[in-house]
């Protein structure tokens, strides 16, 4: 189990990119056939992209559970590729770090 998510997480990165970079020539493509400008900054092409965001909740009968975490998705418009992802959560351990500080008199506001 401890060899296998640093695997998932380089594959699921390598993706990414290759959606990153795939979105990006289809993107170029289409704006030369139209004979349209694509946008670029700091040599980095603009990209169009719709994003999800995912809170898995459980509990059919009695008490329903709404996770603490999410995770939310970048998906290029032209190839449908997932272009990035972020995981959310509820909680913030620095947040959690600094209150104890605080409480605890070790810190300054």
């Amino acid at each position: 189990e401890d060899k296998l998510g640093p695997v998932v997480q380089k594959v699921a990165a390598d993706s990414k990119e290759k959606g990153i970079e795939l979105e990006r020539e289809v993107t170029k493509r289409n704006a030369a056939a139209k004979n349209k400008n694509v946008t670029i900054v700091d040599g980095r092409v603009g990209l169009i992209v719709s994003s999800d965001t995912h809170w898995p909740r459980r509990g059919g009968s009695g008490k329903k559970y709404v996770s603490p975490s999410g995770l939310t998705y970048m998906i290029g418009s032209l190839t449908g590729m997932i272009v990035g992802s972020h995981v959310c959560s509820y909680d913030c351990r620095t947040c959690h770090y600094v209150e104890k500080k605080l409480k605890a008199g070790k810190t300054k506001p």
